[in-house]
């Protein structure tokens, strides 16, 4: 559709490459890291998959933490297939919540390599569809994201490369049943985290300040603390005293819905 219509995605199906890179063979995970200006849910993934790229291409959604969101398949081709090439697009179910300035990260991995690739188009500006954008490199610390060897969070970057991954876009309120916990502070299975640190949740739409709550336990035994909200969709806990040096945390998140 056109610029702003939803659901929306960067490019539509007439776009193209500007290259495809037939020399490297080596597998490789290839993505862009997107934001959206409203609140809403990521319906599909997309990807341009290259003439001759060896199958399976499977695509993914990782949240900013490099915690695994999504996982779909955007072509079952096979390892020789020459056929099934250009934008391919692999629904997801249940859809992936996204609040507004979430940064996320949408990917496929390409087990033979051979890739379609972009150069530059991130480097100095983003790019822009509605309210769906992948930032530009300097915004976000580099975007064009790859990794090399097998499934993986990618985070190395080359020359702003956009290398046509993309999603589907919905900017619709999250329907009953999907509230989740989308972010968090600290990150999950993090050490060395200091004894008084605040436990901070970023839900994937507002939450009901009075009913909001978070329970946290140290070692299996409940901890004291205090419960605030930074906005509509941000809780933080705050313990009522340092918690003890090297204890395993455990945290339950819940609202009105439960």
């Amino acid at each position: 559709g056109p610029p702003g219509s939803l659901p929306t995605g960067l490019a539509d199906t007439a776009a193209q490459p500007a290259v495809v890179v037939t020399s490297d063979t080596a597998a490789v995970e290839l993505g862009v890291r997107l934001r959206a200006d409203v609140s809403g849910v990521i319906r599909a993934v997309r990807a341009y998959v290259a003439p001759n790229s060896p199958g399976p291409i499977v695509g993914r959604v990782w949240r900013s933490d490099g915690s695994l969101a999504a996982t779909a398949v955007i072509s079952a081709r096979g390892a020789t297939a020459s056929v099934g090439f250009g934008w391919r697009q692999a629904n997801l179910d249940p859809p992936v919540p996204v609040v507004a300035g979430e940064t996320i990260t949408v990917s496929y991995h390409a087990p033979g390599g051979i890739y379609a690739a972009s150069p530059g188009v991130l480097a100095a500006n983003e790019l822009r569809r509605g309210p769906l954008a992948a930032p530009s490199s300097p915004a976000v610390g580099g975007n064009g994201v790859f990794r090399y060897g097998p499934s993986g969070f990618p985070t190395s970057t080359y020359l702003g490369t956009w290398y046509l991954t993309d999603v589907v876009f919905d900017a619709t309120a999250s329907p009953p049943g999907t509230l989740a916990v989308v972010d968090r502070s600290p990150a999950p299975g993090l050490v060395a985290v200091a004894p008084d640190a605040a436990i901070t949740l970023v839900w994937s739409a507002p939450v009901d300040p009075t009913t909001a709550a978070i329970a946290v336990t140290a070692d299996g035994r409940p901890a004291s603390g205090s419960v605030t909200l930074g906005d509509a969709r941000t809780v933080v806990w705050r313990p009522a005293a340092p918690l003890p040096s090297g204890a395993t945390l455990s945290v339950t998140a819940t609202d009105a819905a439960g």
